[in-house]
C-alpha cells in the first residue's frame, strides 16, 4: 500500500509523506565559520592541516595538496569533528560539500564552514542534491567571485522524517550510491588510461617521429633525449613572431571585447563562459587565431596548454601567455610539444613559492625545441590530429558516462531524501 502524501510547500521538495515536515537546517545542526588564517602561517610541511576551499572536491575532503600550521594556536572552535559536514562558501567551488568520517587533528581556513547536524549523513545528502546547489547558485552573490552566507545555509529548507528513519535512509543511500561509485572510478581509471596512452603517443611522435628506422642522436637537451638525425634543435625565440604575457583588462557588464584567463582552457577544453572587457583599444594583449596558449600563474595549472582556434577579437589576460608563429604547423607542433611538457614547466621554467610560481617568459622564450624538415613536420600534425581526435572522442564518451552516473545518483538521493521511495524498496 502506497504511503499518503502531501504538499511540502517548497516547489523543489514536492510532495512528502504525511508524517514528515519540512525544516530549515538550523533546526536540525549548528552553523560554523572558518579561521582567517594568515597566508604566511599556511605551510607544507605543518603538523596540523588546514582545509582550505580547494581542498573540497567530489563529496571528500582532499589532503593531498593541502597546508597547514605548525603550531596549535588554540582555535578549539575551528576544529574539525568526526562526522562534520564541510562547505565551500565562495569562489569556483561555492556550493561543494565533503563528509568527514573520522576526525584528525584539523582546522577549517575562512570560507570554509562546519554544519554538525543532528542526523549527519541525512543532511550531507541533501547538500548533494540538485535542489541544494540550484539554492546556493540562486543566492550566491558577487559574478566573479560568489559568497554565501551561514544564515543562507542555516534556512536551506529540508523534507525531514524523525532522526532515526532519517539514518536508515542515509545509510539505504549509502549502500546504493557505494556500486555507483565503485563504477564511476572505474570510468575514471578507463580515462586516466585513455589520457596516458594519449600523452605517449604525443611524446613519441614529437621526439622520435613517425619513422621507426630512422638514425637517431642526441638532442643535447636532457627531457627531449634523442631525436632523428637529420631533425634540427632551435631556440622557440627563432620560430616565433611573437612571445608575450596578456594585459590587465578592465572588466565590464557589457558583452564587448572578451577575456581569456588561465581558467578559460587549463581543464583541456575552451570554456565559455568569459568575462567581457572595454573595446577601447587594449594594445598587444589581443590574441590571433593558432596562437598557442600558456597558463602563467599558480602550481595547480602553470603550463597548461591551449591551441587557440577561435575567430574574432579576444584579450589574454595577464595570467596567459601566448606564443605566435608565421606557420600554423609550427605553431601546432609546438602546441603537441608543450601538452606534454606540463611538470617540466612547473619545474624549469617557472619562479616562486608554491601555488604562487610564475613562468618565467625568458626561460620560455629560450627554451629548446625539436624541429622536423616541414613535409615531416606536416605529417606528425596530421597523425596526431588524427590520433588526439580519436582519443578525445573515446574520453568524451567516458565523460558522458560519468555525467549519466552522476545524474542518476542525484535523481536517487532525491527520491530518497524527500520520501518518495520508500527505505524498504529495492
Amino acid at each position: 500500500m502506497a504511503r499518503k502524501m502531501k504538499s511540502s510547500g517548497i516547489e523543489w521538495i514536492g510532495k512528502i509523506p504525511e508524517d514528515w515536515k519540512v525544516v530549515r537546517l538550523k533546526y536540525i545542526s549548528d552553523f560554523y565559520n572558518g579561521f582567517s588564517f594568515d597566508s604566511n602561517d599556511l605551510i607544507v610541511d605543518y603538523r596540523y592541516p588546514v582545509i582550505r576551499i580547494g581542498d573540497i572536491n567530489s563529496e571528500i575532503v582532499d589532503l593531498n595538496s593541502a597546508l597547514g600550521i605548525k603550531d596549535d594556536f588554540g582555535l578549539a572552535p575551528y576544529l574539525i569533528k568526526d562526522n562534520d559536514i564541510l562547505l565551500a562558501m565562495s569562489g569556483a567551488t561555492v556550493g561543494k560539500v565533503g563528509f568527514i568520517e573520522k576526525s584528525r587533528t584539523s582546522y577549517i581556513n575562512q570560507r570554509v564552514g562546519i554544519i554538525r547536524a543532528l542526523a549527519p549523513h541525512f543532511a550531507f545528502y541533501n547538500m548533494l542534491t540538485k535542489s541544494f546547489l540550484e539554492y546556493i547558485t540562486i543566492r550566491a552573490d558577487g559574478s566573479a567571485q560568489p559568497n554565501i552566507s551561514a544564515k543562507m545555509i542555516e534556512n536551506f529548507p529540508i523534507a525531514y522524517p524523525d532522526a532515526t528513519l532519517a539514518d536508515e535512509i542515509a545509510n539505504k543511500i549509502k549502500k546504493k550510491t557505494h556500486a555507483i561509485n565503485e563504477i564511476t572510478c572505474l570510468i575514471k581509471q578507463e580515462i586516466q588510461t585513455l589520457e596516458d596512452y594519449k600523452k605517449s603517443v604525443i611524446t613519441e611522435a614529437v621526439t622520435k617521429g613517425l619513422d621507426k628506422n630512422a638514425a637517431m642522436k642526441d638532442s643535447g637537451i636532457e627531457w627531449i633525449g634523442d631525436i632523428p638525425k637529420h631533425w634540427e634543435v632551435i631556440k622557440l625565440k627563432y620560430e616565433a613572431e611573437k612571445i608575450a604575457k596578456g594585459i590587465s583588462p578592465k572588466y565590464v557588464e557589457e558583452e564587448l571585447t572578451p577575456v581569456i584567463n588561465q581558467a578559460t582552457f587549463s581543464k583541456g577544453y575552451f570554456d565559455n563562459n568569459l568575462n567581457y572587457c572595454s573595446d577601447k583599444p587594449i594594445g598587444d594583449g589581443l590574441l590571433q587565431k593558432n596562437d598557442v596558449l600558456l597558463a602563467t600563474t599558480g602550481g595547480g595549472v602553470l603550463g597548461k596548454c591551449f591551441f587557440f582556434e577561435e575567430d574574432g577579437k579576444y584579450l589574454a589576460s595577464t595570467d596567459v601567455a601566448f606564443i605566435r608563429c608565421k606557420d600554423k604547423a609550427v605553431a601546432k607542433f609546438i602546441y603537441y610539444i608543450f601538452s606534454v611538457s606540463y611538470q617540466l614547466f612547473n619545474g624549469i621554467y617557472a619562479k616562486g613559492a608554491t601555488n604562487q610560481t610564475h613562468l618565467q617568459m625568458n626561460m620560455l622564450s629560450n627554451m629548446q625545441l625539436p624541429l622536423p624538415s616541414d613535409k615531416e613536420l606536416e605529417d606528425i600534425i596530421l597523425f596526431l590530429d588524427k590520433m588526439s581526435g580519436k582519443i578525445d572522442d573515446a574520453i568524451a564518451g567516458k565523460q558522458k558516462q560519468l555525467e549519466t552516473l552522476e545524474e542518476y545518483k542525484k535523481s536517487l538521493i532525491y527520491e530518497y531524501v524527500t520520501g518518495k521511495k520508500e527505505v524498504a524498496e529495492c
